[in-house]
């Protein structure tokens, strides 16, 4: 009996819903604004996503394939934060001899 009348409830109020959301401009250009604003993000930190990956996979190869000793914590740090332009940097900073 409880479940029925907790149901017509919120039948009741969902009525109430759709009337004060039907026809509001100010809601559907909030919608579409929220939808732009995640697809953008979401493009963002996939491009941001890639680079990581891909400056981790660079870290991997200077260390264990091609035996350049960096500091392990800091370059690894600045591999996952920067990307491959970390990793540049980091190589030029090496063979400019300036420890990091």
């Amino acid at each position: 009996m409880f479940l029925l009348e907790a149901s017509t409830a919120l039948a009741q109020n969902a009525g109430g819903i759709v009337e004060f959301t039907q026809g509001n401009l100010g809601l559907l250009f909030s919608a579409i604004a929220f939808i732009i604003i995640a697809v953008i993000v979401v493009l963002l930190i996939k491009q941001i996503l890639i680079n990581s990956v891909l400056g981790i996979i660079a870290w991997l190869l200077l260390q264990y394939v091609f035996q350049v000793k960096l500091n392990f914590g800091i370059s690894l740090i600045v591999s996952i934060i920067f990307g491959l332009a970390g990793i540049g940097v980091l190589l030029l900073l090496k063979f400019l001899g300036i420890q990091v």
